[in-house]
């Protein structure tokens, strides 16, 4: 298990058995876009011990990371267009992270939550003084935000959903984990190469050229997809569309978006095997035959 500090998320827009849907969410509103991205929430009251928001008996606590609790401690992010999201909890009994009516914070069994999306489980960011931490608010009620109570730096400390005041109780950052990128309804997970070429292969435990963290840019929810195995280089294409993992100075392009359960380029080239998905297939770009993708947490 990885307890290292994660990079957290850019300022804002991002297998547990969760639907992905396209199309008209309540109201309107447009439903998931991205894949689920598992990810710690930091609070900033407790830099740098590192204290992350926990459920637990039914209640948001913030609580420093152990063993015993990881799986507590780990959220499932589900970004939306227009900047919105839902937080699920991967415990044992997943639940959902619900504002209600705006007013009081609630944790829902997962199969209460349903397709349209209730406004009540969907939240907005927004970066505060430009740094990495930011308000968590209720997309129904955006006076009210996520809110440490009373400020408090004990261990166990309760979170509550609480009137937008500035405090620093309120902020908080997002850390995304180290990820298998699995092909849906296979055990094959992408994986880079000894040519920096991006293929996919059976999973394995033991192999970080598997691992991968997708880091969201919360202004448009596009995001950049870092490898483990290889230091300070990304997933990236060039003009040709040719796909590698190289360094950011390569003159390469690492900007990608998600449609769905697939990964594509801001114009829509998607990552693809072509229909081949059998052990040591080249992953690829093309328009046609996108790769149905879903992100497993490495813990």
């Amino acid at each position: 298990i990885e307890h290292s500090r994660n990079e957290t998320c850019s300022p804002p827009p991002s297998s547990m058995a969760f639907v992905s849907h396209k199309g008209s969410d309540i109201d309107g509103h447009d439903g998931p876009s991205q894949l689920k991205q598992y990810m710690y929430i930091q609070s900033s009251l407790n830099k740098p011990n590192g204290y992350y928001l926990t459920a637990l008996d039914n209640q948001v606590l913030n609580s420093p990371l152990t063993n015993d609790l990881l799986q507590f401690q780990l959220w499932c992010v589900q970004f939306y267009d227009g900047g919105k999201f839902t937080i699920a909890s991967k415990g044992a009994q997943p639940q959902m992270m619900s504002s209600g009516s705006g007013k009081q914070l609630q944790l829902l069994r997962l199969e209460a939550s349903s397709f349209p999306t209730p406004p009540g489980q969907l939240w907005t960011y927004e970066n505060v003084d430009s740094g990495s931490d930011g308000l968590i608010k209720a997309f129904i009620s955006p006076g009210n935000v996520l809110d440490i109570v009373g400020g408090s730096l004990s261990e166990g400390a309760q979170v509550q959903l609480y009137a937008q005041n500035g405090g620093p109780n309120q902020r908080f950052s997002f850390e995304p984990v180290w990820s298998y990128i699995q092909i849906t309804g296979t055990d094959l997970v992408l994986e880079v190469d000894s040519n920096n070429q991006v293929i996919c292969n059976t999973k394995s435990t033991s192999n970080d050229n598997q691992l991968w963290r997708l880091k969201y840019s919360w202004t448009d929810g596009n995001f950049q997809i870092s490898a483990k195995s290889q230091q300070s280089m990304m997933m990236a294409y060039d003009h040709d569309l040719s796909l590698a993992v190289v360094h950011l100075s390569s003159g390469s392009t690492n900007i990608w978006k998600g449609d769905g359960n697939s990964v594509c380029t801001p114009r829509s080239h998607y990552l693809t095997t072509n229909g081949n998905t059998t052990a040591g297939s080249q992953v690829i770009i093309s328009t046609t035959n996108p790769l149905q993708l879903d992100l497993l947490p490495q813990i």
